[in-house]
């Protein structure tokens, strides 16, 4: 009681009292108690004005049309300041870092397929967000198809339903390192497996290790053994799913390995072959009578080849392709054999790369030491992708905001700036472009404003309409700048 009289008496004596001063050294201190209006007012309060602003333009934008900024004819004058300043694509020596990827569009998109590669951690995995730099991508320049569809992940695809036949092993250049470095674009492998150890007892299949590592079965009697002739992966497009050209990424053939395809809905063989013998990589065209948007793939063999994923595309036109790694960070990617990499990127027509990774390192850089450090890891990375290809396009995209708790509430992690930094001056000593996915959000505590209007989590991922915002937005600053190298270009003429 006495504590309750007491605090209505000061809530009392603050609402009638005005600010006073107080003389300290050679200044003054004012004293202002909250007004009663303060003290009920319990709406909470905007963190980030400039983010809650950018949302609203985000938002308005996405419910308006913008087809006629679109169309693959009309060269718009139209640009946005406020997007090009979050992408810096500064001439070296009177070349931008996009310009090759520029003149390939210009020059061979309506006669040939151009291939943007996406790389990633979880928040591209599954083809989120990838999905829709594709969607806005193929609208303007043409292009059908998803692209690059690998044979297992851990996530469910945005595009279609898997199912693979639990043989298959999965080596990533992350984790179960393959033996000399030969992935395939993705920085993924796949092999089935002649034998499958199963734990019966328990509810899970050991096929992340085709090494039995009990001494012997005896040991445990719930252990035993599944053996396979074949590998196979069956895939249901969404509907609307539209392809006509269907190929195999592949390597290191030695053994003969049979290919069919069936189509699932009929239950019928449409196609039957043998892969070609390698040493080194190749593609596989399926000469199809038909597609269907629900197929099955069958591979017979007494060895698996290297297996590098499928690719579900056009005839010409632009395809961006999804090659995510959960838990990922892009250093792995130098684990690549630089040969491999450059037979893939040219036997590919891959002309840019899209680098999007940060999420995963955020949580762990807590000096400007470390900043230092992760500038020249990614300086490496993004050099080893040019030495691989001198004339390969590349864009890197900056970590977004992330929000972590400090002192029972959330808020940016505080080396986030510098993170930024740190891989923009990489971009920079290795002739990329960069993106500020960190300014587009808004700034540090954007996340909070974003999480607020569910269009992400506070760690970092997007809802699918926060996906939809930071995909549309990566595709106006690129074709913004695509824009003014076409009006430069006739200007030249």
């Amino acid at each position: 009681m006495i504590i309750l009289i007491s605090e209505t008496m000061l809530v009392g004596y603050s609402y009638f009292v005005p600010p006073f001063h107080i003389p300290v050294l050679n200044d003054t201190l004012t004293v202002k108690y909250m007004s009663l209006t303060e003290l009920t007012d319990f709406t909470p309060k905007k963190e980030n004005v400039v983010a809650d602003s950018l949302i609203d333009t985000y938002l308005t934008d996405q419910d308006s049309s913008l087809t006629s900024k679109m169309k693959r004819k009309t060269l718009s004058l139209y640009r946005d300041n406020s997007a090009l300043t979050k992408l810096y694509n500064q001439s070296i020596n009177g070349v931008c870092p996009l310009d090759n990827f520029f003149e390939a569009l210009s020059n061979n998109s309506d006669s040939s397929l151009i291939r943007i590669a996406h790389y990633g951690d979880s928040q591209l995995e599954g083809d989120r967000l990838t999905y829709y730099v594709r969607k806005k991508f193929q609208e303007k320049f043409g292009g059908v198809g998803v692209g690059f569809v690998p044979f297992t992940e851990q996530a469910d695809n945005m595009d279609y339903f898997r199912y693979p036949s639990r043989n298959w092993f999965r080596y990533t250049v992350f984790h179960n390192r393959y033996k000399n470095g030969n992935y395939g674009l993705s920085g993924t492998l796949f092999k089935f497996l002649q034998c499958v150890t199963d734990t019966i007892a328990g509810d899970s299949t050991n096929t992340e290790n085709p090494i039995n590592n009990s001494n012997s079965e005896s040991e445990n009697e719930n252990i035993t053994k599944s053996y396979f002739d074949r590998g196979t992966i069956s895939l249901k497009f969404l509907k609307n799913t539209v392809f006509n050209n269907v190929r195999l990424m592949y390597g290191n053939c030695e053994n003969k390995c049979i290919v069919n395809v069936y189509n699932n809905t009929t239950s019928t063989k449409i196609y039957s072959d043998s892969l070609p013998a390698t040493n080194t990589f190749k593609i596989f065209n399926f000469n199809l009578p038909s597609v269907s948007a629900n197929m099955k793939f069958e591979f017979i063999s007494s060895s698996s080849p290297d297996i590098y994923g499928l690719f579900f595309d056009g005839n010409k036109g632009i395809q961006v392709d999804n090659y995510a790694i959960r838990g990922h960070s892009g250093d792995g990617l130098m684990y690549f054999n630089p040969e491999y990499l450059a037979i893939q990127l040219k036997e590919t027509n891959t002309r840019l790369v899209i680098f999007q990774f940060g999420a995963n390192v955020v949580p762990y850089i807590k000096s400007d030491a470390m900043c230092l450090w992760l500038e020249d890891v990614y300086y490496k990375l993004f050099m080893h992708f040019k030495k691989a290809n001198p004339n390969l396009s590349i864009l890197v995209v900056g970590a977004g905001d992330m929000a972590t708790h400090y002192n029972g509430c959330y808020s940016s992690y505080t080396y986030l700036p510098k993170i930024r930094e740190a891989q923009k001056n990489a971009a920079s000593r290795a002739g990329c472009a960069f993106w500020d996915l960190l300014a587009v959000m808004g700034g540090t505590n954007s996340i909070l404003n974003w999480a607020q209007k569910k269009l992400a989590s506070y760690d970092g991922h997007y809802s699918p309409k926060g996906q939809d915002i930071i995909g549309s937005e990566l595709f106006k600053a690129i074709n913004e700048e695509y824009n003014m190298y076409i009006l430069q270009k006739k200007r030249k003429q």
